[in-house]
């Protein structure tokens, strides 16, 4: 027999699926360099959907992107869901202070 509380639970749990995840936050573990904390950088990973996650800044002999530069991007994700990334890098953080990237290699700058 279906009951008025079986009914109610289940609108429930169709509202919570149907809004879990209308801003793509799944996707992603840091949206900002910022959200990283120190020694740290937000990267930008390519895959089925894009996502990005912290990573620790290159040391000493670690390889590097020449001219890595931090940029900006809306992602979008199934469902409509987007998510706009500021000061991320391309699947790399920069090298550590005071080191330089020289021929993709972080050397003493």
């Amino acid at each position: 027999m279906w009951t008025l509380n079986m009914t109610l639970m289940l609108l429930c749990v169709a509202a919570v699926c149907l809004c879990a995840d209308t801003d793509g936050s799944k996707y992603v573990g840091c949206k900002s360099t910022s959200d990283c904390g120190p020694g740290r950088c937000c990267v930008f990973l390519n895959g089925r959907y894009p996502t990005t996650a912290c990573d620790s800044h290159r040391r000493q002999g670690e390889s590097c992107r020449p001219r890595g530069q931090p940029f900006s991007q809306a992602l979008n994700y199934p469902g409509g869901a987007t998510v706009q990334v500021t000061d991320v890098y391309q699947g790399l953080c920069p090298c550590d202070l005071g080191l330089s990237c020289n021929k993709a290699q972080c050397v003493k700058a």
